[in-house]
């Protein structure tokens, strides 16, 4: 599952599609004016006080409202000059946590200790 969001100049969220809810089991009006930050939590970077970095995958892994986990791909890049409205930023995830799954039980596969 993919989904896109979009961010104003304060990288707060201006619009969003419903892949990117469906992902963390959060609802449209819940994640509108929100800044990425406060919705995710990055594994791959030190400083999470700060924006999350432009035009660089980052891993993102947490656990959804319904406790579920899942794994995910996060990109933001500035959106083109010529990108309609007041969005500045597309923030993109990639939903990877059937990915993750299934290459730990490849791995498991070939470890004695299973």
């Amino acid at each position: 599952m993919s989904g896109i969001a979009l961010l104003d100049a304060h990288r707060r969220i201006i619009a969003i599609d419903t892949p990117f809810t469906e992902i963390f089991c959060l609802n449209e009006s819940g994640c509108l004016n929100s800044k990425l930050e406060e919705l995710l939590a990055a594994t791959e970077i030190d400083e999470t006080n700060e924006d999350f970095p432009c035009n660089q995958s980052i891993l993102i892994v947490g656990h959804n409202k319904d406790n579920q986990r899942y794994s995910a791909i996060f990109t933001i890049s500035e959106a083109p000059a010529s990108f309609p409205g007041r969005a500045a930023y597309i923030a993109t995830l990639n939903d990877v946590t059937r990915i993750k799954l299934q290459q730990r039980q490849v791995d498991c596969r070939h470890c004695d200790e299973c």
